[in-house]
């Protein structure tokens, strides 16, 4: 009887180890002159875009674990990679986020972005789940049209 009941206790602190809640982030601020070439993506967690200073563009990226039942990757290890290495990518006024050099490590982690850019950006961003949101607009206001997960503005 006694075997049962330890096993059990095992399973469930195991279980509670396997599901732990990691996180991880990063910031970066860029500095750009004149419009910007924004192109955004990622997977899982959304993306959020909010006027910001000319001559900046400042990112806030949220990572976090996401865990299903036969999901055995490591996603502790990729937050952390994701933080080392940011997939920020900058060329004068073009600025790519969440290009991933691996595909797989984006696997089992959620990636939440915040993002503040000059108002004269061209803007193209893609989110498979979570959604985009234009902060500058308030909750309610109609959306921007969406094509196929596809967002696109462009502000004058």
């Amino acid at each position: 009887m006694k075997c049962p009941v330890f096993a059990l206790a095992a399973m469930i602190v195991t279980t509670g180890v396997l599901w732990a809640d990691e996180q991880g982030s990063f910031e970066r601020t860029l500095t750009v002159t004149g419009p910007v070439d924004l192109d955004v993506v990622t997977d899982s967690g959304g993306i959020t875009v909010m006027p910001g200073p000319a001559g900046s563009v400042r990112l806030h990226a949220v990572l976090k674990a996401q865990h299903g039942w036969l999901d055995f990757s490591d996603a502790e290890s990729h937050i952390r990679e994701l933080e080392r290495d940011p997939p920020v990518e900058q060329t004068g006024n073009r600025v790519r986020i969440g290009y991933v050099h691996g595909r797989d490590l984006l696997r089992g982690v959620s990636m939440r972005l915040e993002i503040y850019t000059p108002v004269e950006t061209q803007l193209r961003v893609r989110a498979d789940s979570g959604g985009v949101r234009d902060g500058s607009q308030p909750r309610g206001a109609p959306a921007p049209a969406r094509h196929h997960g596809m967002l696109g503005c462009r502000a004058a």
